[in-house]
């Protein structure tokens, strides 16, 4: 954990001494390079040793729907970069007024980086709002083809306990109870990623007890849960998979997992951290998925058309 998070803390530091350098370096436009740094190591973050992409800037602002429009085009990265580029703007106006209040009064109102800031919202903020009204005016092609009802069923399971066979009885009944709760008038019930503690495939005492649930609502599944393969000498390996299954309990479509979680789901560099292996030996050592895959939920009684 000490490493992990030293990891993390060192993307934080190299941006705080790379914008520093740059305020010391280029006084008057440094700043506007802050954005650029930060989206920079966001991006790193997210793809070195396949990457950790939790908790970008940009997702703050999922509430705010005209401000995220631009993500169609750029990504989470973005609204990160607007954000850096207003609160860069801020900093820069608050250092020169703190300047001032010191008596140095001979210093210019630094007008770049607030220009650029107020440009990037305007730009920005009026994107959205022509978007979400054009969407507005529009509406979906098909409204009873593209609205789903959904249930989430979030059994908050001690890690600890989870991998233990011991409890597994009691993990599925907790899901079962509050599967019940949410099934009424939802097209689709969502279980976490590797929700259930077994090989959903190969563990049939414990499969049927998912299948028959499912069987009983009449309602889609859709759930995570580890699958064994094998190499072609033999050797098994597992993946990370998500399962749908249809209302019927069948399996409907398969997708495995291809950006794993390093030090989670799998050790980096092995051959230099090979002391690091007990931190996947509650889950496994796992092996990413190679492609892409789009699930076609089941068309509601009546309808024609799947929803994707």
């Amino acid at each position: 954990m000490v490493l992990l998070v030293a990891y993390l803390g060192m993307y934080v530091a190299l941006y705080a001494a790379t914008v520093c350098w740059l305020r010391r370096t280029f006084p008057s436009l440094g700043i506007l390079a802050a954005p650029c740094v930060w989206v920079a190591l966001e991006w790193g973050r997210t793809h070195v040793l396949s990457g950790l992409p939790w908790g970008l800037l940009g997702y703050s602002q999922y509430r705010w729907l005209p401000v995220i429009q631009i993500a169609d085009h750029t990504s989470v990265y973005g609204v990160s970069f607007v954000l850096v580029l207003v609160s860069a703007a801020l900093a820069e106006a608050i250092l020169w007024a703190r300047r001032r209040w010191y008596g140095l009064r001979g210093e210019p109102f630094p007008w770049a980086s607030p220009v650029a800031a107020a440009l990037a919202v305007l730009v920005t903020v009026g994107y959205g709002l022509v978007i979400l009204s054009a969407s507005a005016r529009t509406g979906p092609v098909n409204e009873s083809a593209r609205s789903v009802a959904i249930g989430l069923v979030q059994a908050n399971i001690d890690q600890g306990r989870k991998w233990d066979a011991a409890f597994r009885i009691e993990t599925l009944n907790r899901y079962r109870r509050l599967t019940s709760e949410v099934s009424a008038g939802n097209d689709l019930i969502i279980w976490p990623e590797a929700a259930t503690p077994f090989l959903f495939e190969e563990e049939n005492m414990y499969r049927s007890r998912v299948t028959s649930l499912v069987q009983l609502s009449g309602i889609p599944l859709l759930f995570g849960s580890p699958a064994l393969r094998r190499y072609p000498d033999g050797r098994p390996y597992l993946l990370n998979s998500a399962y749908l299954l249809g209302s019927d309990g069948r399996i409907m479509a398969r997708y495995d997992k291809t950006h794993l979680v390093p030090f989670g789901e799998y050790v980096p560099l092995r051959s230099l951290l090979f002391f690091l292996d007990k931190l996947v030996e509650g889950i496994g050592d796992f092996e990413a998925g190679t492609v892409p895959t789009v699930f076609e939920l089941p068309a509601k009684s009546g309808t024609q058309d799947a929803s994707p």
